[in-house]
């Protein structure tokens, strides 16, 4: 999460001054984009399987993951919006 922080922080921050929205948020959003990637990860999969012996199994558990990861992805996407233009528009 550092690293995608590290590599697009300041892009998103470039484009949230551009377009007008609150840089904040957007920061904000990024920071949990990238906690929502970690989850398929396939380092960090493939760590966690290997500590609790279910080496083989990557494919799997990365599909298993796709659900969450699609709710976590739309819900972070949804309250984003809403707390640009909706709760708090210009406060940011």
């Amino acid at each position: 999460n550092t690293v995608s922080d590290i590599l697009f922080g300041t892009f998103q921050y470039g484009v949230a001054d551009q377009i007008g929205t609150p840089k904040t948020v957007m920061l904000g959003a990024q920071a949990v984009g990238g906690a929502i990637g970690n989850l398929i990860a396939v380092h960090n999969v493939v760590a966690a399987l290997a500590v609790v012996g279910l080496v083989g199994e990557e494919g799997r558990v990365i599909r298993l993951e796709l659900i969450p990861l699609l709710y976590y992805g739309t819900a972070t996407g949804v309250l984003t919006l809403l707390f640009s233009y909706v709760l708090f528009p210009g406060v940011f």
